[in-house]
């Protein structure tokens, strides 16, 4: 006869114990662990991106294992590490924020797509969030909310000094950098706040008339 007497997990091997019913020898044989996981800390499996988000501490590294979605408000929390490997998605949901502490750390070589809203101001100019070849997309429900450090330095244009980063956003997407915020309308991004005198802006400098680029980069 054969028993389960140990079962697998994410991270464990399970064991099956086989009973000779003639002379009660026993002997064992391993069940593969089970497949799947959301994400992993430092390497340990969780079935839910909450649980791996709940179980991280200063110094972990959280991966994303699999496509998944943040559906309560989650505070990135200080020297934690997040991974978005390429090819994978991490969706904010509508009406969730997610908010980075100053201390961690997001290495995004994937995709973050937000319909809620991202605040990662607190984070450091220089921050990875971006630097991996990530690509950020913005739903017509969401706003990112950029570094304070970028407001007297950054245009919508200035691919050269954030990166390429933001790609295909929708129609009412919202960036905030500082006091300074755009929303893309028709394909092109307004910038919200300029106050034109002479066809300059005198907060920015901006040329009066809204950015041609639905693909704005950063």
């Amino acid at each position: 006869t054969s028993e389960i007497t140990k079962q697998p997990t994410l991270n464990e091997e399970g064991i099956e114990t086989f009973t000779c019913g003639n002379c009660g020898d026993t002997y064992t044989k391993p069940i593969a662990k089970l497949e799947g996981g959301v994400a992993a800390v430092n390497g340990y499996k969780y079935a839910t991106l909450a649980e791996a988000f709940a179980a991280a501490k200063s110094g972990d590294v959280v991966t994303l294992l699999a496509d998944a979605t943040v559906t309560v408000d989650t505070v990135l929390a200080a020297g934690v590490t997040y991974e978005i490997p390429a090819d994978l998605t991490l969706t904010v949901a509508e009406g969730v924020t997610v908010t980075a502490d100053a201390a961690a750390i997001l290495n995004c070589a994937g995709t973050i797509v937000v319909a809620g809203k991202a605040d990662i101001s607190a984070l450091k100019y220089g921050t990875t969030f971006g630097a991996k070849g990530g690509k950020l997309t913005v739903k017509a429900t969401g706003t990112v909310v950029m570094l304070k450090s970028w407001e007297n330095i950054w245009t919508p244009v200035n691919d050269a000094q954030l990166g390429s980063m933001l790609k295909n956003c929708e129609d009412g997407a919202n960036i905030e950098v500082g006091a300074q915020k755009w929303a893309l309308n028709s394909g092109a991004w307004a910038h919200l706040n300029h106050t034109f005198a002479d066809g300059t802006c005198s907060v920015c400098g901006e040329p009066e008339g809204p950015i041609a680029d639905a693909n704005l980069t950063f």
